[in-house]
């Protein structure tokens, strides 16, 4: 199954006379000039790239509410989950993905990713592994297209990188089936992310816009308060595996999106080939 997407490549719109023309018609040129510099080579750099800085992460916890205070990891200067890991890795390298990336959850993350990856043995490194399921809490909030979890498929056999438990960490999974505690009957959906690759991200999916808020004021609970910039990206925005009560973050707003820059070099060789 194929499923559209979302991301965030322009400021805020200016809604008047005729600005909304021109700032999508130059959203539509600068993503044309971005394809023309994301060669075949540039995405496996990329891929590579993508897959390594998720390596930076392990160790890191999931959230800092499941450790007591005489613990380590209660005073961890980072926290992410399943898709704050995933979030984080492509803000990292914004500059060579070439695009802002919006600050919903691991739905959100989906929904930007319509390449479905139909068999296993063609997942390649980076790729995302999502688990589309039902919680067994009814209080506990559904999510857009039923997604609960995200991992980053490591290419090794089964093997996965994400933040999985709540007294867990980022880590190397042996694979990317378990039995979870909160959720039941997952369905496991390969994403690529060429997509991502190519410099492109935005909702394929019409019922699912994701769309940011004109003005935006971000509350205390919000993980984008910006009286703490350095937890950014560390509070919980999608429900740990272990507590179908944890909180998501994809109705929270974000800063203003800056234009990214190039940063990847390549050779001027390229592959015959694409991912």
């Amino acid at each position: 199954m194929i499923v559209k997407g979302w991301g965030v490549p322009m400021p805020l719109l200016v809604m008047c006379n005729g600005g909304q023309a021109a700032v999508e018609a130059a959203r539509v040129s600068r993503e044309a000039a971005i394809r023309d510099t994301h060669t075949a080579e540039y995405k496996q750099k990329l891929r590579e790239k993508f897959v390594g800085q998720a390596k930076e992460y392990f160790g890191v916890p999931y959230a800092r509410r499941y450790w007591s205070k005489d613990e380590a990891e209660y005073n961890s200067q980072l926290f992410l989950d399943c898709c704050g890991l995933v979030r984080k890795i492509v803000r990292d390298l914004k500059d060579d993905f070439g695009f802002e990336f919006g600050p919903w959850n691991q739905a959100y993350q989906y929904d930007t990713l319509p390449i479905t990856v139909e068999r296993e043995a063609d997942m390649l490194p980076g790729d995302l592994v999502f688990i589309s399921a039902t919680y067994y809490n009814p209080k506990s909030k559904r999510q857009k297209h039923d997604i609960v979890h995200v991992e980053i498929w490591l290419g090794e056999g089964e093997k996965t990188i994400g933040a999985r438990w709540q007294r867990g960490h980022v880590e190397i999974h042996k694979s990317y089936k378990f039995e979870a505690r909160s959720y039941h009957s997952p369905t496991y959906i390969f994403k690529s992310i060429d997509t991502w690759l190519s410099g492109e991200c935005k909702s394929h999916c019409d019922a699912h816009p994701w769309i940011l808020p004109h003005h935006f004021i971000p509350s205390e609970k919000s993980i984008f308060f910006t009286h703490k910039p350095e937890q950014t990206d560390t509070s919980s925005s999608c429900p740990p595996d272990e507590d179908a009560s944890g909180t998501e973050s994809e109705d929270e707003g974000w800063p203003l999106p800056q234009p990214a820059q190039h940063a990847l070099s390549v050779g001027t060789q390229t592959r015959e080939n694409s991912d």
